[in-house]
């Protein structure tokens, strides 16, 4: 019996590794193709203004998951990295930013600049949120776009900044408010040698019972593995 065990232990074991992604839980929609209709948006608009074109960055893009990631955990989004600082506190997200492993460049004193939000995403019962992720979203950026034509236009601004080159998007989702967090990050240059960041993010688990025969015994597996796994034995 204890052969048994063990056999499925390695298996499943197996499994996981194979779906899971070692920095974070694995999502319920293609993070990739999120942003890269953010990166389409974008660049659709730098076109227009004249601006080169932006590129995704495997760092930025972590940074970005990290960060709503974090604003999921508060239930708000905001620059606030810690009780005491201000709103958007320039210093202090630069000091975060390095915490992670990533320095920029100064080109025309600009570095770095970080745009967040959240709305509400309505995802199927079952299977990917990736369609009703990306048309949720589009909300938020209609709101970064409608500043266009005003005086303070910090996230046009962002999308529009000729000394950018590089950008991160990441999303969160809380499925029990049926909200997403959205982080972009938008940076000129990385240096540095630093290598990509390693985020601290909690894996999403379940516990499963399972049994052998007459033998009955729980196993915490990630969410998206236990799913499958539920489906298989359906």
């Amino acid at each position: 019996m204890k052969s048994h065990l063990w056999i499925i232990t390695l298996v499943i074991f197996a499994m996981s590794l194979s779906s899971y992604s070692p920095l974070f839980a694995q999502d319920d929609f293609d993070a990739d193709r999120v942003e890269k209709a953010w990166l389409e948006w974008t660049n659709t608009e730098r076109t227009l203004v004249w601006a080169p074109t932006i590129t995704s960055h495997s760092g930025l893009t972590q940074t970005a998951k990290i960060w709503s990631v974090e604003s999921e955990k508060r239930g708000e989004m905001s620059h606030k990295r810690t009780n005491k600082s201000s709103y958007y506190d320039y210093k202090e997200i630069e000091k975060w930013f390095s915490n992670q492993g990533l320095k920029f460049k100064n080109v025309s004193r600009k570095t770095f600049s970080e745009s967040i939000g959240y709305g509400v995403v309505k995802c199927p019962k079952e299977g990917d949120c990736t369609d009703a992720l990306i048309v949720a979203t589009k909300s938020t950026w209609r709101f970064f776009m409608s500043e266009k034509w005003k005086q303070y236009a910090p996230h046009y601004k962002a999308i529009a900044m000729p000394e950018f080159h590089l950008m991160g998007v990441g999303v969160e989702l809380d499925k029990s408010s049926k909200r997403y967090y959205i982080t972009v990050h938008y940076a000129t240059e990385i240096v540095g040698d630093k290598p990509a960041v390693t985020p601290k993010v909690t894996p999403k688990t379940v516990k499963v019972s399972m049994s052998l025969e007459e033998d009955p015994f729980d196993i915490i597996l990630p969410t998206s593995l236990a799913r499958k796994i539920e489906v298989a034995r359906k």
